[in-house]
């Protein structure tokens, strides 16, 4: 079996590695509103890696944000002993909004 880092494991697998990375997950996706690159695609390793680029720019601008950083604080205050990145802190907010 040869290991594929392009899919969704293997796209989780960088942001554990990493801490600073974000997460490529469909429920996060969702509330960024990005949709993933087709995984038919002839030039997937490319798409991919610019799609990951886009959710790294989402980050940058939601981590520079006010509501990140109430968010980032409401966290901290809750979660005083939580020894995670901000980035892993907004993985996880991100994960938990859901549809009513």
């Amino acid at each position: 079996m040869v290991f594929d880092p392009f899919k969704e494991s293997g796209q989780a697998l960088l942001s554990v590695i990493n801490p600073n990375m974000p997460v490529w997950s469909k429920r996060v996706l969702n509330n960024l509103v990005l949709k993933e690159p087709s995984r038919n695609s002839k030039d997937r390793v490319e798409e991919s890696i610019r799609f990951y680029d886009e959710i790294c720019n989402c980050y940058k601008a939601i981590l520079k944000s006010d509501d990140a950083k109430k968010w980032i604080d409401l966290f901290d205050k809750k979660y005083p002993d939580a020894d995670i990145s901000a980035v892993k802190k907004i993985d996880l907010i991100l994960w938990q909004i859901r549809e009513e």
